[in-house]
């Protein structure tokens, strides 16, 4: 049987990890369920699961809203009524 403890545990952490792993890859949501359903090994599928946006040029990660690369450089379009923030 297993202990109670264990469980409650197993219940919180392990979506919490999920969803921190998942925040890294865009992805907190996925991580979260995969977290509570498969633990560990959901953790190692949210880690293969990138849905980060990536560079057409160089294929790197882009951060969200990027003009440009900061791999290769590359520019990116600026779709139709997207305003820039100012820093």
């Amino acid at each position: 049987m297993v202990e109670p403890l264990l469980l409650i545990s197993w219940v919180v952490v392990s979506p919490i990890v999920g969803a921190i792993i998942g925040q890294t890859r865009n992805n907190r949501a996925l991580g979260a369920v995969l977290g509570l359903f498969l633990g560990p090994l959901g953790w190692l599928l949210v880690l293969l699961n990138d849905a980060r946006e990536k560079c057409p040029e160089c294929k790197g990660h882009v951060a969200d809203g990027a003009v440009r690369c900061q791999h290769c450089g590359a520019t990116f379009e600026i779709p139709a009524g997207y305003e820039l923030k100012k820093p």
